[in-house]
């Protein structure tokens, strides 16, 4: 798993390879907690967190990593394994590392190590899959067809801001707080399409503000724009679905489930919710 300004993106794009799983942030707290070992510790031992959590998953391999300024060096090392660190190249302001390993043995079958501007953060992203794509089993091609269509970190910047405005709004107690909150998330969604009418994310979240104002039409012409935009991003799909259940179209909400279950065979939030509507 990799940290700040990779995770949504990077992970988004290997859920998108059948063959790997992303594993949600919660659920690796617990499991680790369940282990008696430390979260906070547990990047910085990737050996120690490695048999937990392959054994969790019944997965045969693991990959670790991290993101990094370029004084964090040391942290590249630990990730790495290596005997000295990586040596930075003049100009580099990020970089990732990460590892692969074999939980039945605990061997590397697999390092990659990518710096460069932050500027150009989601392509260092895709190098550093097609380095570890031996190591994954996986063609070099596959994971360039599953990368995510987001390439503007001004773009990401944008949504992230958008996304944390929404986030923020159920936790604040007044109306001119709330009012204040929803038109900075609404400004930034219409900077991000500004700069990039094709982000799926970013008319995702604009269908998210939409349901939040009542405006089930324009949230769901929103959320369809997004899907088009990106048929395999899960999110505009569970939009969708929760504006189903709001208006009691279970028949709506289980056929958009089972959309998400197809492209996102993993996902176990999907097929819980299906069950629930089922039920």
């Amino acid at each position: 798993w990799l940290s700040f300004a990779t995770a949504s993106t990077l992970t988004e794009t290997l859920r998108r390879i059948p063959s790997v799983r992303p594993l949600p942030f919660a659920n690796v707290v617990q499991e680790l907690q369940s282990a008696g070992i430390d979260p906070h510790q547990a990047s910085w031992t990737p050996a120690v967190a490695t048999e937990p959590l392959g054994q969790w998953l019944k997965a045969d391999r693991v990959l670790l990593g991290a993101i990094g300024k370029k004084n964090d060096y040391k942290i590249a090392n630990i990730i790495l394994q290596a005997q000295t660190p990586p040596t930075p190249t003049k100009g580099t302001q990020i970089w990732l590392a990460a590892r692969v390993v074999d939980i039945n043995n605990d061997q590397t079958l697999g390092k990659a190590y990518v710096e460069g501007h932050i500027d150009n953060i989601f392509n260092l992203q895709q190098e550093l899959l097609i380095q570890l794509s031996n190591a994954l089993n996986l063609d070099a091609h596959q994971t360039t067809r599953s990368h995510m269509s987001e390439t503007s970190l001004k773009v990401y910047q944008y949504t992230a801001e958008a996304e944390q405005h929404i986030l923020t709004l159920p936790t604040l107690t007044t109306e001119k707080q709330q009012s204040r909150t929803l038109k900075r998330a609404i400004k930034a969604v219409e900077r991000a399409l500004k700069r990039n009418p094709e982000s799926a994310m970013a008319h995702t979240l604009q269908g998210t503000l939409y349901g939040i104002q009542n405006q089930p039409k324009s949230a769901t012409q929103a959320f369809e724009t997004a899907i088009e935009k990106d048929p395999g991003f899960r999110t505009p799909h569970y939009g969708l679905v929760g504006l189903a259940l709001q208006q009691e179209d279970l028949p709506q909400a289980v056929r958009m489930l089972e959309t998400i279950t197809q492209i996102a065979p993993y996902d176990d939030d999907a097929f819980h919710l299906q069950g629930t509507v089922y039920r």
